[in-house]
């Protein structure tokens, strides 16, 4: 590129030159830093200056990224917060009591529950195939421990004004609702009706579905009493029965309460083995499908959380042993095979395994 040359005689004369060294209007930078009369004819090197980005637009746009910064993480917290009131609004936590119904015909027991619906105790239903919310029913504070499914088709809120409703499991809503003499005390299915006992002894039975009260014969139970192949921590043997087959779990009376457990089929021993399990602090329990007897036990002198034992069905082999980890893992008060998963009740939280592995399929809060 040719340069323009301009002969300089004074310091005012290389000010203009660093001003506008080729005349053509626009500021020309002079590298150097004096001038040597030996290099007058040396063109000056010219570095063309970086275009200027107006100061007030550098800050408009930092201003405009941390705008849409704060945007960001509103919208996250506000999502967020979202997560939790919808689960709180679509989900049970703390269940208080758990039992097998049938609400939908699919084949898989689903569950009658009672447990935190937000921060009010409820009665409600839940999928048994994946834990889901199906109903949410009356506030059952009183009915807590004390709700009962009296089949896979009705269950029954006690409330404390002794107040009685029985819901259909596949229609919950309305309830037959009958007022009791006194706090519900036993209650049993008869032939389209139920019985109920209350605490002053008094006994009374109501057609279902009609509403209307009548004498009903029925084997009765209590309402707070665990299901069969649930063993309590002051009992010493439970049983199950499935099909023509029965399995029988015992502790050991004397020592350390070390498990055994016994297959029948008819009057015939299939087999028996003691376990190196004992029964965890609040109690133990058994089940058997799939070809697995599944119990829930923990080793010997541990005083963690309780372990799922799975035993070959044919053999008494054991198959797995899964350590459980969740709180409140040292009791058990509800354990059923639902046709589908293994559903217990650990505490206040309730889980669904497969029964032939061992792995969890879903768990509540």
């Amino acid at each position: 590129m040719p340069h323009s040359v301009r002969a300089v005689e004074s310091a005012q004369a290389v000010r203009e030159l660093l001003l506008d060294g080729d005349g053509d209007g626009v500021p020309d930078v002079l590298q150097g830093t004096h001038l040597d009369p030996r290099h007058r004819a040396a063109p000056p090197r010219r570095v063309a200056a970086a275009p200027r980005v107006p100061r007030r637009a550098n800050k408009s746009a930092t201003r405009g990224f941390f705008r849409l910064l704060k945007l960001l993480l509103f919208l996250g917290v506000l999502v967020a917060i979202g997560v939790v009131v919808w689960g709180e609004l679509n989900s049970f936590r703390s269940i208080h009591r758990a039992c097998a119904i049938d609400a939908n015909g699919d084949g898989i027991d689903d569950l009658a529950v009672t447990g935190y619906k937000g921060q009010t105790v409820r009665v409600g239903v839940l999928n048994g195939v994946d834990g889901t919310v199906l109903w949410v029913g009356e506030e059952a504070l009183y009915a807590g421990v004390a709700m009962t499914c009296l089949s896979r088709d009705w269950f029954v809120v006690p409330h404390k004004n002794f107040q009685l409703d029985f819901h259909h499991a596949r229609t919950p809503d309305p309830p037959v609702r009958v007022r009791a003499s006194d706090r519900l005390r036993k209650v049993g299915l008869g032939q389209g009706c139920a019985r109920y006992e209350t605490a002053d002894r008094s006994v009374s039975g109501v057609v279902l579905p009609a509403g209307t009260a009548s004498e009903c014969t029925a084997v009765t139970r209590g309402v707070t009493d665990d299901e069969s192949n649930i063993q309590a921590n002051s009992d010493n043997e439970s049983s199950l029965t499935v099909g023509s087959r029965v399995y029988r779990l015992r502790a050991r009376r004397s020592g350390t309460e070390m498990l055994t457990v016994t297959v029948l089929d008819g009057q015939n021993r299939v087999w028996s083995r003691e376990l190196p399990y004992a029964k965890p602090t609040f109690g133990s329990g058994i089940a058997a499908a799939e070809g697995r007897v599944v119990v829930f036990g923990t080793p010997p002198g541990g005083e963690g959380n309780g372990h799922l034992i799975g035993l070959d069905e044919a053999t008494g082999n054991q198959v797995y042993d899964v350590a459980l980890t969740y709180d409140g893992a040292d009791d058990v008060s509800f354990m059923h095979y639902n046709g589908r998963f293994l559903v217990m009740q650990f505490g206040w939280r309730l889980c669904a395994f497969d029964i032939s592995t061992g792995k969890e399929a879903w768990c509540g809060d």
